[in-house]
């Protein structure tokens, strides 16, 4: 019975991690920056249509993992992957389901339309 559980858990996870990237490439500001192989999404916000610096790319993807993870409804730790700053949602825990990955999509759109930055072409 431990072995069917495990293996619940891991197929449960895995589909989570397969919604999110799914989800994330659905999103036209957001990027996945690589298809994951484990539990693991990593993913940046990067506004289509502007050109921004990489270190402004990085100041405002800190700002999404931090508010995330300060506001206590997700646990998406900011990290460096491919040499920028993105958030990072791993998926372990037994409860995470469906809603999870949707809830936290929305939560990264809602942050960033309340960020100090806006699109204007000039920064």
């Amino acid at each position: 019975m431990r072995r069917q559980g495990f293996r619940d858990l891991v197929v449960n996870c895995n589909n989570m991690t397969r919604l999110l990237e799914t989800l994330v490439q659905e999103v036209d500001d957001l990027v996945l920056l690589f298809t994951a192989s484990t539990p693991t999404v990593n993913f940046r916000y990067v506004p289509t249509g502007e050109a921004l610096s990489g270190a402004i790319l990085d100041t405002i993807n800190k700002q999404i993992s931090g508010q995330i993870v300060d506001g206590g409804e997700a646990h998406v730790p900011k990290t460096k992957a491919n040499g920028v700053v993105s958030p990072r949602a791993c998926f372990l825990h037994y409860e995470n389901c469906e809603d999870d990955v949707h809830h936290l999509v929305k939560l990264v759109q809602q942050l960033v339309a309340q960020l100090w930055w806006r699109p204007t072409g000039t920064v």
